[in-house]
This record gives C-alpha cells, sequence and structure tokens, in this order.
C-alpha cells in the first residue's frame, strides 16, 4: 500500500469518520515516558503543542500522567479534533484546533495557537514528519511544517520528533540553516506488538530538536538556489550510501 495516501487530508478525514476510536502510531506513552518524563518540568508551567495529533492517547496521557495540562491538539482533519474534544472533555485545559499546518499563513497559525502572544515550550509530532515525507513535494512541505514549528516556539523550546526515519533520512531536514535547530538523536526499541510495521528495523527514533537563541526562522527566506542545493545534496547522499 503505498505511503502517499498518509500526505492526504483527505485520506485522514475519511479514516476518522469511519471509525471513532483511539490509535497510536510507533510508540505508546508507556514507551516514551523515559524521555518525555525529565523533558517535561516544572510540568505545570509547561505549554505543550501536539502537532499532527489525530486520535492518539498522547496528549491525554500527558495530562493524566506527567500533570503537563496546557496542552493545544491541532490536526488537519475536523471530525478526529471534534471526536478528540468530546473524549476528553473533563481535561478542561485541553483543546484543540483544526489547521493545516503547511497551508495555513505562518500569522494565522501565531494568533490562533498562540492567543495571548505566548509560544511554546515543547511542540510534539508523532509521525506527521513520516506523513509528509511520503507524500509529493515533499522536502518542501516539510521544510514548511518545520519553520512554522520553530515560529510558535520560544527560544529554548523543543521540538520533538518521533519517527519510523533513521537519521540519515531525517538529520538533513532539521539541520537546515534557516531552521536553526541543535539536533539530538535517539532510539526507542520497537515494541513488541507495535501499531506499526514501517520501522525496518528494530528501533524508531526521536528527535529533539532545541531551538537555539540565535537567529531565527522566518529572518528571510531560502532561495529556489537554495532548496535545489539541499535536495541535490541529499539525494546524492542518498545515492552514495546505497
Amino acid at each position: 500500500m503505498s505511503m502517499s495516501k498518509y500526505a492526504s487530508p483527505d485520506y485522514w478525514e475519511e479514516r476518522y469518520r469511519s471509525s471513532d476510536t483511539t490509535f497510536d502510531w510507533f510508540l505508546t506513552y508507556d514507551n516514551l515516558q523515559p524521555i518525555l518524563k525529565p523533558l517535561l518540568q516544572p510540568a505545570e508551567q509547561i505549554r505543550l503543542l501536539m502537532v499532527g495529533c489525530g486520535n492518539s492517547r498522547l496528549s491525554a496521557s500527558l495530562y493524566e500522567n506527567l500533570n503537563v495540562k496546557k496542552i493545544t491538539n491541532v490536526d488537519v482533519s475536523p471530525t478526529v479534533i471534534a471526536q478528540m474534544q468530546k473524549r476528553y472533555a473533563e481535561m478542561g485545559e485541553m483543546h484543540g484546533l483544526c489547521h493545516d499546518l503547511l497551508t495555513t499563513p505562518t500569522e494565522t497559525l501565531l494568533q490562533e495557537l498562540c492567543p495571548g502572544e505566548y509560544l511554546y515550550d515543547f511542540i510534539i509530532d508523532k509521525g506527521l514528519v513520516d506523513s509528509i515525507l511520503g507524500g509529493s513535494n515533499s522536502f518542501h512541505n516539510l521544510y514548511t511544517l518545520n519553520k512554522n514549528v520553530s515560529r510558535l516556539l520560544k527560544k529554548g523550546g523543543r521540538f520533538i520528533v518521533v519517527s519510523y526515519g533513521a537519521p540519515e533520512t531525517r538529520l538533513d531536514h532539521f539541520r537546515r540553516k534557516k531552521l536553526n535547530f541543535e539536533v539530538e538523536h535517539k532510539m526507542v526499541e520497537k515494541p513488541m506488538f507495535s501499531s506499526s510495521d514501517a520501522s525496518p528495523t528494530g528501533h524508531y527514533h526521536v528527535y529533539l530538536l532545541t531551538k537555539l537563541a540565535t537567529k531565527a526562522a522566518d529572518e528571510g527566506a531560502e532561495s529556489d538556489d537554495d532548496e535545489d542545493d539541499f535536495y541535490d545534496r541529499f539525494m546524492m547522499q542518498s545515492a552514495t550510501s546505497n
């Protein structure tokens, strides 16, 4: 089955309309807790954005187990946002919004996701990056996502990406010079009963991207030549590694 369907908003809307349940891609809260718990402190003060939240239980688990309550869930599917709002209605400080992080203007995202002009301490993705890379125009689209994430993060804030992709297929995307991220990589052993068979190895990957306090991602855009150079370098590196 083609991976490109996972990059389609229509696919996700149809999927969520057909099944009002929960599902965690790759890793659950229990698998990620050893990495997340030391980072998400002091929990009561943290503002967290879950991008491409889908119907995962990760946000609810952080709320229940780590006392991280100032959580905003965002997804391209209005159906899943409505489902999650209903399912977790008792979690009063957690809320959800429907936005496409690739097509919504950055200023609109800042207004809608950051009322009061606050920025986020943490932004977490579990599968959105991988979905984007399975679709068309993937390099440009992932760069758009990463730039928007950087705008929504405080300086010193962290973007945590849970992925099936190994470092040789991900790090160049996260280290693009305009993003201004410092990147750390960790591996988590694949659970015995994994929710996905996408990972070709025995591990999933967690990328910890820290927004540095110097030049921000929005201070100018890369030229088309920079974009093309990045793509060419990536393809040459992939060919060499194969």
